[in-house]
């Protein structure tokens, strides 16, 4: 799934050795981020998704058309994540983070918490890959990874600095544990799990490596560890990075 610039969704495909695309129109302005809710019926044809300017719609792709406008954001609306089947997360330049459950009547927004610069990241935590908790990890422009809770809404339960902008938070180094199916889910709905380690593409400040536990907590802080952190390649602007089985990828802003 790819979002463009020009406000449509792409979704390819690598089948019998060609690749094989479909195009859906989703905005008028670009379209930042987009998340196929987690339907235990196996229907992906519901997407979440967010948009220059700040919108944030529910879309229906087999209808190839928006189908509710919902709570959106006062400036650029950066990123989304879906934690059920019909509630979501979305972040944007005015510093929410909103929680949406589509299922309200008139405004989807069911919590939000406020932070002190643009939310650009978020990463939902799962327990076993088939279903996401009230936790995620979320990146900012103030240099910070979060921890949030939806149950505690007003302040982040822990944070790390990183000396840059947090663009993605769902790249996981420690897989072993997970099943196949898990695996894949993880991955297609950026989850990501209990403690693990990540490789995250840091502005400014090349990639670096956390790791963190949810699990340990210890009078109320939960842990996070900065393993490394490295400037790839100088006064660029590091946006993403995918990891290899033997090497990590990161790919620069140009």
């Amino acid at each position: 799934m790819a979002s463009c610039t020009d406000g449509a969704l792409w979704v390819l495909e690598l089948r019998d050795a060609a690749v094989h695309e479909c195009v859906f129109p989703v905005f008028d302005t670009m379209l930042t981020s987009c998340s196929p809710f987690n339907s235990e019926t196996g229907d992906q044809n519901k997407w979440f998704c967010t948009a220059h300017k700040g919108d944030v719609a529910l879309y229906d792709a087999g209808m190839k058309r928006i189908i509710r406008r919902l709570d959106g954001h006062e400036y650029d609306a950066w990123c989304s994540a879906t934690t059920g089947a019909e509630t979501g997360v979305s972040g944007g330049d005015d510093g929410l983070l909103r929680w949406h459950d589509v299922r309200m009547g008139g405004k989807s927004t069911v919590a939000k918490m406020q932070f002190d610069a643009g939310v650009v990241s978020i990463s939902p935590i799962s327990t076993c890959g088939t279903s996401a908790t009230t936790y995620s990890l979320v990146g900012s422009y103030d240099e910070h990874l979060y921890l949030v809770d939806l149950r505690s809404a007003k302040r982040p339960l822990s944070s790390v600095h990183l000396g840059g902008g947090v663009w993605r938070c769902s790249r996981q180094l420690l897989e072993e544990k997970l099943t196949p199916e898990a695996k894949k889910a993880m991955n297609y709905y950026r989850w990501v799990q209990e403690c693990n380690a990540l490789a995250i593409p840091v502005m400014q400040n090349g990639v670096a490596l956390v790791r963190y536990d949810i699990t340990s907590n210890a009078e109320g802080n939960f842990t996070f560890w900065v393993i490394y952190t490295v400037v790839l390649v100088p006064l660029q602007v590091m946006r993403n990075c995918q990891i290899t089985p033997y090497f990590m990828i990161a790919r620069p802003s140009w």
